[in-house]
């Protein structure tokens, strides 16, 4: 299958669809469609690209300066200066909601006429921005989508994660398996999100298979490189 734009589309229900970026053609560090300005890349490429999401949406595309918070900003149609914020909601339609990652887990909700979705580093994840962001939406979730992420057989952790999560939940001892490394463990983030997701009542989850570490020509990883782009998940409701 020949990609011909550096991203792909998820029809998530009738009327809700996700656009999710890729790293695109490209050199190191940031690759062909890097959208991070944090990041070091020139600010006007950065700009470009993003200009040019939008005009192939034929929408504005909202973005948040990330904190690995559980910090909830609501969308409407009034511009905003960019908010400190790791989750962002809507109920109007032809707005798109965008987050950052290159390895952390893009979370999107779809409820009865309000969109919602969340960057999901396990500080986020662990600090509650799934419930949070529920919590917000005020609506009876009735699917959710986890994106690429570094996966659980990439993402080592020491001691001190494991026990945070163990302390709050003692059953997500099984999403730890030990690594090679000593006292160090594998996560399985995704699966740790998918099963909040669950204990909030939300039956219908469709999880990607995706690990950004691992599958280096198609993702950015900042767990891989360091200095990397960040990909855009975009959520949109038509009606």
């Amino acid at each position: 299958m020949t990609i011909t734009e550096p991203w792909y589309d998820v029809q998530l229900t009738e009327t809700v669809r996700i656009r999710q970026t890729q790293r695109g053609v490209g050199g190191l560090p940031y690759g062909g469609f890097n959208l991070g300005v944090h990041v070091g890349d020139d600010p006007a490429v950065v700009s470009r690209r993003r200009a040019r999401l939008a005009k192939h949406l034929g929408m504005p595309v909202h973005y948040v300066r990330q904190v690995h918070g559980v910090e909830v900003q609501v969308v409407d149609r009034t511009p905003f200066e960019e908010a400190d914020a790791d989750a962002l909601i809507t109920r109007e339609p032809d707005q798109a909601l965008a987050i950052l990652t290159a390895d952390c887990l893009p979370i999107v909700l779809a409820g009865d006429g309000v969109i919602g979705v969340a960057h999901g580093g396990w500080r986020g994840v662990l600090g509650g921005i799934i419930a949070e962001t529920v919590r917000h939406m005020q609506s009876t979730i009735c699917c959710a989508w986890l994106g690429p992420c570094i996966g659980r057989d990439a993402f080592e952790v020491g001691p001190e994660v494991r026990e945070a999560f163990v302390r709050q939940e003692h059953h997500l001892a099984s999403f730890f398996r030990p690594a090679v490394k000593p006292d160090h463990w594998w996560c399985d983030l995704r699966g740790i999100a998918h099963q909040q997701l669950a204990s909030l009542g939300i039956e219908s989850i469709i999880a990607t298979t995706a690990c950004t570490l691992n599958q280096s020509e198609q993702y950015y990883s900042y767990r891989r490189d360091g200095v990397t782009g960040r990909m855009a998940t975009v959520v949109w409701r038509s009606e």
